[in-house]
This record gives C-alpha cells, sequence and structure tokens, in this order.
C-alpha cells in the first residue's frame, strides 16, 4: 500500500537525521517525527491493516506493540512531569533574582534547588527510557511486514525523545558544577539581554 512506503519513507528520514544539536534542528526533526505518526495512524486506519492486526496469529504481536505503546506513553508521562518541575524551579530562581538583589545565601539555595530538580528529572527520564529499552530488547523476532514496520514506529519514537531528553538535559553526566558558576551563567545571560534591549 502507498501510506506503508510512505512510513518507510518518514522512518528512513528520521534515522537519517543527524542528532539535534541547535533548537532548529530540533524542532525539524519533531516535524519529521509528526509526519510520520500522521501517516502511521492513517495506516493503523486501513480496514488491510485492521485485519491483518486483529488475525488470531497476530494476537502476540499486537499485545507486544501495545506494551510498547503504553511503555512509550510512561515515558512521555514522566518527560512531561520532570519538565514541569524543572519550569517551576525555573521561574522560582527567576523570581529570586528579581527580588532579592543582596540575599547570596537564599540564592544559592534556589540555585541548588534548581539543580537537583533538574538532575532528578534527567535521573527519571532516564530510568524510564532504560526500563524500556530492556522491554524492547525481548521483543518477539519474526512479524508480518505491518508488525515489522510499527515496531520500527516505536524504536524511532524512542530515538526522537532520547534526543529530546538530550537537548533539554544535556548528554553529560550529572557535572557537579558549583550553584556560582550557574549563577554566573544566569547573570551573563540577563546582562547580554540587558545590553540588547
Amino acid at each position: 500500500h502507498p501510506l506503508a512506503s510512505e512510513v518507510d519513507e518518514h522512518l528512513s528520514r528520521l534515522a537519517s537525521s543527524k542528532s539535534a544539536s541547535t533548537s532548529s534542528s530540533l524542532n525539524q526533526k519533531l516535524g519529521r517525527f509528526q509526519d510520520l505518526h500522521d501517516c502511521t495512524e492513517k495506516l493503523l486506519l486501513l480496514p488491510l491493516t485492521q485485519q491483518i492486526l486483529s488475525h488470531e496469529q497476530q494476537g502476540e504481536y499486537v499485545d507486544e506493540l501495545l506494551n510498547g505503546s503504553l511503555g512509550l506513553l510512561d515515558v512521555f508521562t514522566t518527560a512531561k512531569d520532570a519538565l514541569l518541575q524543572v519550569k517551576e524551579r525555573t521561574v522560582e530562581l527567576q523570581s529570586i533574582l528579581r527580588r532579592k538583589r543582596g540575599d547570596t545565601k537564599g540564592f544559592v539555595n534556589e540555585v541548588r534547588k534548581y539543580s537537583s530538580s533538574k538532575k532528578a528529572a534527567k535521573r527519571a527520564i532516564l530510568k524510564a527510557l532504560k526500563n524500556l529499552k530492556h522491554e524492547e530488547s525481548t521483543a518477539l523476532n519474526e512479524t508480518c511486514a505491518t508488525v515489522s514496520v510499527l515496531r520500527e514506529v516505536q524504536a524511532v519514537t524512542l530515538s526522537v525523545l532520547e534526543s529530546l531528553s538530550a537537548f533539554t538535559f544535556g548528554v553529560q553526566k550529572e557535572s557537579h558544577t558549583s550553584p556560582w558558576s550557574l549563577v554566573s551563567k544566569l547573570l551573563h545571560t540577563k546582562r547580554v539581554n540587558n545590553e540588547g534591549e
């Protein structure tokens, strides 16, 4: 079916794209990712695809695909929750920057809270990704073409999520930067923004 070829084309484009190192390249990758999922949804709605997946012999594979999808949903939920926590800490840190110019002790405490929330978020996402990869490695091997394509879509989804996490939280291992280096970065950014105005 032409939609299956289109899904393969989207998979190839995403697989060949480099890791996202800038926000524009990440945005471009997410756009391709959206196209892939739109096309996959159309493929899943085809009567022939539904007939193949509902066939009794495919039950084992369909269960595997559903478990993989639920695992991805768990990872996305974990990532969303982690990002919300980091966002809250960022807002608190910005608020302290505006209000308490001379309160270095309070400021350092907020920077530490921010750093620890970011590290905790990163750990939670990495743990969820690791759990999902473990489930993925125990997958069944012999499948029909439709199930294989859907597995590839799941694998690419995981890859895009890893890219997004790496871009958001950094790919380095948890670094032990002092709160003052973060303060310096924040103040430098603020200074550059003020000079630009």
